[in-house]
């Protein structure tokens, strides 16, 4: 996989306002074949951490019903730009 454009297309898919200025939620990218994601909140002190193959179906979190449509969204972004890097090639 580009790791490179996995970067490029999650910040074009969660954008300036949700990665730079949104303090609720932090994202870390640990760089492999098939990234893991991880998916902080500040004062939960539970992680979230899963694949970026992974659908937000499959990916389990708990008490954080409070962003849990936040979660879900940054989820699916994650995905769809893991899909965008491993099938594209340009």
């Amino acid at each position: 996989m580009n790791i490179e454009r996995f970067h490029n297309e999650l910040a074009l898919r969660l954008g300036y306002e949700r990665i730079v200025k949104d303090r609720r939620i932090s994202i870390s990218v640990e760089e492999c074949d098939d990234p893991w994601v991880t998916l902080t909140t500040p004062g939960s002190g539970k992680d979230i951490r899963f694949k970026a193959s992974d659908t937000a179906e499959e990916v389990f979190f708990e008490d954080t019903l409070i962003m849990q449509d936040e979660i879900k969204v940054i989820i699916d972004a994650v995905h769809q730009a893991y899909i965008k890097a491993t099938t594209n090639p340009f």
